[in-house]
């Protein structure tokens, strides 16, 4: 299992926004808020009825996630054409936007369709498996050339996104609840790759290097898919 910690930030605004929800004022139908635990990490959540409309009886909402994890993980990772593990992940998140819920009959009550602002800022660093073949900066190498090739790779900017998911958080009564949300995000900022290798054969250049980072650089520029899955306990 990943040894994974919170981010002060996120700890302070679960304690702040956890006491908030005890209060009449949020406890309302109307709104909502949240504890959560998942794969952004953990943090909270906070929604909210509108009084606009698509169609007749449907539901738009709004929602606002801030989310955070930091630590090891030993999981594999696959960038650019490399497998990764071991990796050292500190990631902040915030999400806000409007869920469309457009039926209200039976479990499809549950379903949404979202649109809105993401925010990320991470760091990631990870080592390569050089027990595989790779190919680092157009060069091929084969399994064990290299003692070790560790790449960070930092970035934060704004990621606008379409998604569709499950989990209506205004429906039904308070406690734990099962979230999920798949979609695209499109980056709108840069980021910074390092790589650097223990190269006892000399194989590599540094243009070897440089042109590496510039693939991460530009593969992690692309849009990008992301899937959340959460448990998150509803007040």
């Amino acid at each position: 299992m990943p040894n994974l910690t919170y981010t002060k930030p996120t700890l302070c605004l679960l304690s702040a926004l956890t006491l908030a929800a005890v209060s009449p004022l949020v406890h309302s139908e109307p709104y909502s808020v949240g504890a959560t635990f998942g794969s952004t990490g953990m943090g909270v959540n906070a929604s909210g009825t509108t009084d606009w409309h698509f169609a007749e009886q449907d539901q738009l909402q709004w929602r606002v996630v801030v989310a955070g994890v930091s630590g090891e993980a030993d999981i594999d990772e696959n960038i650019n054409e490399i497998e990764y593990q071991n990796m050292d992940i500190s990631i902040s998140s915030i999400q806000g936007g409007l869920d469309w819920y457009a039926f209200q009959d039976g479990w499809k009550r549950q379903l949404f369709f979202s649109g809105g602002l993401m925010y990320w800022d991470f760091d990631i660093e990870a080592d390569a498996d050089t027990n595989r073949a790779m190919t680092v900066g157009g060069r091929n190498l084969a399994q064990g050339s290299l003692s070790s090739l560790t790449t960070e790779i930092e970035g934060n900017y704004a990621l606008p996104y379409v998604s569709m998911g499950w989990g209506n958080r205004l429906d039904g009564e308070g406690g734990f609840h099962f979230f999920g949300e798949f979609g695209f995000a499109v980056p709108t900022g840069d980021v910074d790759a390092q790589v650097s290798v223990v190269d006892p054969n000399g194989l590599l250049t540094a243009e070897d290097l440089r042109q590496e980072e510039r693939e991460i650089e530009d593969e992690m520029g692309d849009v990008q898919g992301f899937v959340t899955l959460s448990v998150a306990y509803q007040f």
